[in-house]
């Protein structure tokens, strides 16, 4: 465990130690990364189902040439 002291140094010119809980700041997500990931997330299934379209309108064109209606 590391037990070196970290020191703040105050506005008026004093120091004092450094309270990790109270000092460092809150590691929270910020609106733009949940909006980045509901992008991410929506652009990645409109890919997903744009490719299972793809698949299905090539195997309906295949079973129509060679005759069986799809």
């Amino acid at each position: 465990m590391n037990t070196d002291k970290m020191y703040v140094t105050l506005e008026s010119g004093g120091v004092r130690e450094l309270d990790p809980m109270a000092d460092m700041p809150r590691v929270c997500p910020q609106p733009w990364d949940v909006r980045n990931a509901f992008e991410i997330a929506v652009t990645s299934v409109g890919v997903l189902v744009a490719y299972v379209l793809f698949i299905l309108v090539v195997v309906v064109r295949r079973r129509k040439q060679r005759g069986i209606a799809g």
